[in-house]
């Protein structure tokens, strides 16, 4: 009994319990585009951002032998991710040479870092994204922030990010000594709680939006 360690139980219990919640995370992002055949207000250079950094991350963990508990869902909202750009380039430009090209490379600098690539050059990606993350999420903000609407963006995605972030924190100090590897979740965790509240306030603005023409119009319509 001397050699239990709560602290490491509950880490490995709310590693998989992350794991399990992130095949649902980014699901009703998805359902949300394909029901409303539309992308507007989710920014392309964020999911774009995010899932090069989840390449970078998922084969950081995975070629340094991490615990599978501690970065799991990684791969699971790399694909999620995958879909997201991929329907963003159908619901606006479609699926062109481009969106080809794009996903194709993203396919491939996945398959040669969980593979082929020098340690060196996958320490050094893993590096960046502490950047890619950060960028990732301000063009988003600054979108809702302008627009005063978070458009298709989706609640539950958001705040299961935020909480998944917040606790990948603890679990990544109990089970993994990688400064770099935990300041990511640090800076995720921030900026998905920004994110999280702009959707809180800024919720209703497409129907506020909406409302405003339907005014005007019907003003217009009085006026003639």
């Amino acid at each position: 009994m001397s050699d239990f360690d709560l602290a490491a139980v509950v880490s490995k219990l709310l590693g998989y319990a992350i794991i399990s919640a992130s095949f649902a995370l980014k699901v009703p992002q998805i359902l949300k585009i394909i029901k409303n055949k539309s992308v507007v207000g989710l920014s392309f250079p964020m999911f774009a951002l995010e899932l090069c950094g989840f390449v970078f991350q998922g084969s950081y963990a995975f070629r340094n032998g991490f615990p599978l508990d501690s970065y799991m869902e990684v791969f699971v909202l790399l694909a999620q991710n995958f879909i997201i750009v991929a329907l963003m380039f159908r619901y606006t430009t479609g699926i062109n040479a481009k969106a080809t090209v794009f996903l194709g490379a993203v396919a491939a600098v996945f398959a040669w870092e969980m593979t082929s690539a020098p340690m060196d050059i996958v320490v050094w990606l893993q590096g960046t994204t502490l950047l890619i993350f950060s960028v990732a999420k301000v063009p988003q903000i600054v979108q809702a922030f302008q627009a005063k609407s978070t458009g298709q963006l989706d609640l539950f995605m958001v705040a299961l990010q935020t909480l998944g972030s917040a606790v990948r924190v603890f679990t990544t100090l109990q089970s993994v000594s990688d400064p770099l590897y935990l300041l990511g979740y640090v800076i995720g965790t921030a900026l998905n709680a920004i994110m999280a509240l702009q959707i809180v306030i800024y919720g209703g603005g497409d129907a506020a939006a909406a409302s405003n023409k339907r005014g005007k119009a019907t003003k217009s319509k009085k006026a003639d």
